[in-house]
């Protein structure tokens, strides 16, 4: 996929494996080769207005959890101004904006279904405990241990914003690298937990958790919980990680 530019004016066509939410947005940010006989690695990105694509769904999104996101392949032909070709390059980009937003943003959505389902957790908690207010339930162990790792998660997502915003305050003190490695360990860590304490959740609301039909039904957090380490693949991020962790000076 490249920019083909005619004067000001460009054509682009596009295989897209996918696009979420394709159909239903105003716009579209495409990358491609700046020119045909460009290499893979110099990409930029491009600014695409749905109403001026044709595009064309390739697959459907059914799948076990996540199914909101409408993650759909697409066909897309396009053309425009060259105006709509950002200026940086693809790779700028993707380490100034789209790495850390993408994964704060997932960071907050999965940190949001762990705190659900620890709420949930809890509720059931304090209702074996009306039962017998002398006996602590059993399950209260899981969710105190439950409760550590969600502040752990809690305190890594806000560290990451807080660090990111500096980042982008002054324009420096952390390079593109070692900016990419923080929030690739953020995805790590939060896509991990997830699945952990929506796992501990369960544990401690038994079959309750389990059933469809219970007011502490965790089917739902369970199967999004479920996607977290495999958007983007964490064996391809741990990769990408040691790729740059090799070449980085100083801390």
């Amino acid at each position: 996929c490249a920019v083909h530019r005619d004067g000001q004016r460009f054509t682009l066509s596009k295989e897209a494996s996918v696009i979420s939410y394709g159909s239903e947005s105003d716009d579209i940010l495409l990358t491609a080769r700046r020119h045909p006989d460009s290499p893979p690695t110099d990409q930029v990105l491009v600014h695409v207005p749905t109403d001026s694509a044709n595009l064309v769904e390739t697959g459907q999104w059914d799948t076990l959890g996540m199914r909101g996101t409408r993650s759909l392949g697409f066909l897309l032909d396009t053309e425009g101004d060259v105006s709509q070709i950002m200026e940086a390059t693809g790779s700028e980009v993707l380490a100034h904006t789209m790495v850390p937003v993408t994964h704060l943003t997932w960071a907050g959505v999965w940190l949001g279904i762990a705190e659900n389902a620890a709420t949930k957790a809890r509720s059931y908690v304090r209702a074996q405990a009306r039962k017998d207010p002398e006996v602590t339930p059993p399950s209260a162990t899981e969710l105190a241990q439950l409760y550590m790792q969600l502040e752990t998660c809690r305190a890594a997502v806000d560290s990451a914003s807080e660090r990111f915003g500096q980042h982008e305050a002054d324009g420096a003190g952390a390079t593109d690298a070692l900016q990419t490695v923080q929030m690739n360990n953020l995805k790590l860590m939060l896509s991990t937990h997830v699945v952990s304490i929506v796992q501990s959740a369960l544990a401690v609301c038994g079959i309750s958790g389990y059933r469809n039909d219970s007011p502490y039904s965790l089917g739902r957090q369970i199967r999004d919980s479920l996607s977290a380490p495999i958007m983007i693949h964490n064996d391809r991020i741990v990769a990408h990680n040691a790729s740059l962790l090799s070449l980085l000076k100083g801390k």
